[in-house]
């Protein structure tokens, strides 16, 4: 039987950045309404080294932005490291950018519900989402 290797290795991920802020004269969103998450997914960095591309992919999200008087804003930067034999950044951007932004979405998902769920604050625990159809529309935009 033939090893499986894969073109794409996730390495290690980092919190780059949270900011969190709560309001007390807000208003709370209706149990089981949606929730604004506004991401956006970038290349934050590419290496190529002999056979082996080394890219940083960040991603960023931002809850409860455009409503009127929100509970809480939070803003939230993740950034993964992974490894592919890509040639270049163009080409890693059509071919990984979106599985990449799936690695790194569960991680964005735990850090909110940690952040909530220890401040005092009503638990939040965002949904999983359609990675691909989300990019697909924001791409649109």
């Amino acid at each position: 039987m033939e090893a499986i290797t894969s073109m794409l290795k996730f390495q290690n991920y980092h919190i780059e950045e949270i900011k969190f802020i709560t309001y007390n004269d807000c208003i709370y969103p209706k149990k089981g309404s949606p929730i604004n998450i506004d991401f956006k997914c970038k290349i934050a960095s590419f290496e190529k080294k002999e056979d082996t591309s080394t890219v940083v992919v960040a991603l960023e999200i931002d809850l409860f932005k455009g409503y009127e008087k929100p509970p809480l804003s939070l803003n939230l930067v993740v950034s993964g490291v992974f490894e592919s034999n890509v040639e270049n950044k163009e080409e890693f951007a059509k071919t990984w950018l979106s599985n990449c932004t799936a690695i790194l979405f569960p991680y964005i998902r735990e850090t909110v519900s940690y952040i909530t769920k220890n401040s005092n604050f009503p638990h939040l625990l965002l949904p999983t989402i359609n990675i691909v159809e989300t990019l697909k529309q924001q791409q649109k935009k």
